[in-house]
C-alpha cells in the first residue's frame, strides 16, 4: 500500500505547519468485539489509547487494525497507555494553563513563549492543542522547559519516534514469546502485500535519486513493511500475516520428500505443519537482495532475497556440483500443465537469483523446504466495482480492470500508470513484483483453462508468443531485479506461458505465473534464442495493469 497521508477534513489541525506525517512501521494494533482499540506492543502486552487524539498522532485511519477474540484480547495483559507521538500536537490540562510539547517517551517540554509556538507551528498554533485529562497526565513526565528556538525541532521529534515501540522504548521481552506467539493465536491471518523491502531507486542502468527520473517506482512507495518475530524455538513468526514458520530449512530434499515430510514433522511442541503455497512463500521474498547470476564472484558480495537475520539462508553447495545460484525452495502448488516438452512441475521461489520458476517433480538437485502453520494465506476476495475496477478486499488493494492492451518498455510502463485517472482514482501506480504476483490464479493456464494465469474478473489482452500459440503477456512490476553487476533488469509475472528456448525450440520453460526479469529497455529482436540456461524469452515491450489503494 501507498504511503497514506491524512486526508480527513481536519488534516491542517493534526500536524504541525509544512509537516508531512511519516508513516509509521509495522504496528500492531488489535481489537475485540468494543470498539476501543489497542496497540499490541513487542513486549507482549497491549496498550490502550487514552483518547482520539493520541491515536491520531500516530495512526491516519483504522484500516490495520485487525480483530481477535474477546477471550484473546484478555488473554493479552493491559500494561498501560500510549502517549502522544513526539512532535505531531500540543497539550495540555485544563487545570494547567502552561502548553507542552511531547518528545521521545513523553516528556512535556513547557512551550515557554507565544513567538516560539508561532514559529515552530504557525500562527494557527493553538489549534494543535489537545486537552488530556488530569487522569491521563501521570502518563507523562515534565522535562526542561522550551525556552529558545535551536532546542526545539518537531520535525526531528517525530521522525526519531516512528513506532509506539521506539517512543516507549519497548524491548522484546522472553517472556512474551510463548510457543505459540500472541500475534499468532491473536491476530486473524491476512494476505496483506508484505513489502518488498526495496528502498533504492534505478533509471534503466544504474541506481539514482529517488524521483528524479524513472518517477512512481518501487521504492518510492512505502507499503507494510516486513516485520518477524524469532520465537528462539527454532520457528519465526511474520507479525504481518500470522504465519509461523520453521527457522532452518537444513539439507535439501527431493520434492516427493518436502510433501511427504510434513504429515510427520514437529517443531516446537506442534504437529499441524504444511508445505508453504507459493503466495506463502513468497510473502517472505525481499528485493533488498542481488541476483548472482553470470557474476564469477559467486556470493562475495551477494545478499539473498529473503531475511536472513531471521531465516538460515543457504547458496548450493558447489563442493557437492551444485551452483551457486541453486537455492530453489519448494512449495505445494504444482503447475496446471507442463513445462520443458510434458515436464510435470511446482512452482518455487528461489531467493538466491530473486525468481519464481516451476521446478521438476521427479528430478533436479533437490530443493529447500520450511513448513509453515496458521491460516491459509494469499486467498484472493474480488468484487468487480462495475467501474472498470476490480477490489481485492483480501489485500485491500484496487485493480485496472483490463491491461494496457499494448506493451512498452518499463520506463513507459512507469509513466502508464502515473499518468493514468479513472473510475474517479488518480493514484495509481505500476504495482510492486509482491502486489502483482498476489493476483496470480495458479489454478489456472493456457492450456488447461485456456487462460492466463488471472481471475476472470479481469480482462486480459491475448498475445501470439514466441511458438506461434494463442498466449497472454508478462506484466512489468515497478521493482528493479537488482543483479550484483548490473541494474539493467526488473521484475515481471508471466501470466501466460513462461516461455524459453531449448535447443532452438520454443516451449513453457517456466510456467503461467512465474516471475522473472526483462531488460529495461532495448529491443527483443537482439535476443532471437532467448537468455540465459533456459533461454528465457525476452520480450522488453510488456504489458501494464497498475494498482492503487
Amino acid at each position: 500500500m501507498r504511503i497514506i497521508f491524512f486526508f480527513f477534513l481536519f488534516a491542517s489541525l493534526l500536524f504541525p505547519q509544512g509537516f508531512t506525517k511519516a508513516a509509521p512501521s509495522s504496528d500492531t494494533l488489535i481489537k475485540a468485539s468494543s470498539a476501543a482499540v489497542y496497540y499490541y506492543a513487542s513486549d507482549g502486552n497491549r496498550y490502550a489509547f487514552p483518547n482520539s487524539g493520541t491515536y491520531f498522532s500516530w495512526f491516519t485511519d483504522f484500516s490495520n487494525v485487525q480483530t481477535v477474540s474477546d477471550a484473546e484480547l484478555a488473554s493479552i495483559p493491559l500494561a498501560g497507555n500510549v502517549t502522544y507521538r513526539p512532535g505531531i500536537r500540543l497539550i495540555k490540562i485544563t487545570t494547567d494553563p502552561k502548553v507542552y510539547a511531547v518528545s521521545y517517551g513523553g516528556k512535556l517540554h513547557w512551550l515557554s513563549t507565544e513567538a516560539l509556538a508561532i514559529k515552530h507551528h504557525g500562527e494557527n498554533w493553538n489549534q494543535l492543542i489537545d486537552d488530556v485529562a488530569d487522569t491521563f497526565f501521570v502518563n507523562y513526565s515534565i522535562a526542561d522547559p522550551i525556552t529558545e528556538s535551536s532546542s526545539y525541532d518537531p520535525y526531528l521529534w517525530a521522525d526519531q519516534a516512528l513506532t509506539i515501540n521506539e517512543d516507549m522504548g519497548i524491548q522484546q521481552s522472553q517472556n512474551a514469546l510463548m510457543s505459540d506467539t500472541a500475534v499468532a493465536k491473536a491476530v486473524k491471518s491476512s494476505s496483506v502485500v508484505v513489502d518488498t523491502n526495496q528502498s533504492l531507486c534505478y533509471d534503466d542502468n544504474l541506481q539514482i535519486t529517488c524521483g528524479s527520473s524513472h518517477k512512481g517506482q518501487d521504492a518510492e512507495y512505502m507499503g507494510t513493511q516486513s516485520s518477524y518475530q524469532d520465537n528462539n524455538d527454532g520457528t519465526v513468526t511474520d507479525l504481518n500475516t500470522g504465519l509461523m514458520w520453521q527457522q532452518d530449512a537444513g539439507s535439501k530434499v527431493t520434492y516427493p520428500e518436502a510433501v511427504a515430510g510434513a504429515a510427520s514433522f514437529s517443531l516446537a511442541g506442534y504437529d499441524d505443519w504444511r508445505l508453504p503455497s507459493i503466495k506463502e512463500l513468497y510473502s517472505l521474498m525481499d528485493f533488498s537482495g542481488s541476483d548472482i547470476s553470470g557474476d564469477d564472484n559467486g556470493t562475495q558480495y551477494a545478499e539473498p532475497f529473503i531475511d536472513d537475520d531471521y531465516f538460515k539462508f543457504y547458496y548450493g553447495d558447489t563442493s557437492a556440483g551444485d551452483r551457486a545460484i541453486d537455492s530453489q525452495w519448494a512449495t505445494s502448488n504444482v503447475y496446471e500443465s507442463t513445462v520443458m516438452n510434458n515436464e510435470q512441475c511446482f512452482f518455487g521461489v528461489n531467493f538466491a537469483d530473486g525468481r519464481i520458476k516451476c521446478y521438476p517433480t521427479t528430478k533436479g538437485k533437490g530443493y529447500f523446504v520450511i513448513y509453515v502453520r496458521g491460516a491459509e494465506y494469499g486467498v484472493n476476495d474480488y468484487q468487480n466495482n462495475g467501474d472498470g475496477t476490480v477490489n481485492d478486499s483480501s489485500t485491500g488493494l484496487i485493480w485496472q480492470q483490463s491491461d494496457s492492451g499494448y506493451g512498452m518498455n518499463w520506463e513507459e510502463a512507469l509513466s502508464y500508470c502515473e499518468s493514468l485517472s479513472t473510475a474517479g482514482q488518480i493514484n495509481w501506480r505500476l504495482p510492486n513484483a509482491k502486489e502483482l504476483q498476489s493476483i496470480v490464479d495458479y489454478s489456472r493456464s493456457p492450456d488447461t483453462t485456456n487462460s492466463p494465469a488471472l481471475d476472470s474478473v479481469f480482462d486480459a489482452t491475448s498475445i501470439t508468443n514466441e511458438a506461434g500459440q494463442k498466449d497472454w503477456a508478462m506484466y512489468w512490476s515497478g521493482t528493479t531485479h537488482a543483479n550484483t553487476r548490473t541494474s539493467a533488469y526488473a521484475a515481471y509475472v508471466a501470466f501466460g506461458r513462461a516461455m524459453g528456448n531449448m535447443q532452438g525450440n520454443w516451449m513453457d520453460v517456466h510456467g503461467a505465473g512465474a516471475q522473472r526479469s526483462d531488460p529495461k529497455t532495448g529491443s527483443s529482436a537482439d535476443y532471437p534464442t532467448g537468455h540465459g540456461p533456459q533461454g528465457d524469452a525476452i520480450r522488453v515491450d510488456n504489458y501494464v495493469r497498475c494498482v492503487t489503494d
